[in-house]
């Protein structure tokens, strides 16, 4: 028997997610250091495994996506946005995503 009181605090807790992720996702700027790519990482796993819907429209319009990205985040080989690589493969929408997710990790 499905509870309906569950169902209101469910769909609540997810809106209180969501605004935390699109909240993220607009003001999350370039810092040096780990604790940067971690919740970058966090962010876009919350938002393309939430919001499935939505994730790709606020996500690809991230700080940390549109502006200038630093040298450390360029792969060198190729000289491509690993940050742009890491949001495609957690989009799951193209048919590099998996390629795009290896590439980033390596």
């Amino acid at each position: 028997m499905l509870n309906s009181r569950a169902v209101v605090h469910h769909r609540l807790a997810t809106n209180v997610l969501m605004n935390w992720v699109r909240s993220m996702s607009s003001s999350l700027d370039f810092y040096p250091g780990y604790l940067f790519l971690s919740l970058a990482m966090q962010t876009a796993d919350f938002a393309f495994t939430f919001d499935k819907k939505e994730a790709s429209g606020y996500m690809y319009r991230s700080n940390f996506v549109v502006t200038h990205c630093p040298r450390q985040f360029i792969r060198r080989d190729q000289g491509q946005n690993s940050l742009q690589e890491l949001l495609m493969a957690y989009d799951l929408k193209g048919p590099s995503s998996l390629l795009m997710g290896v590439l980033f990790i390596r």
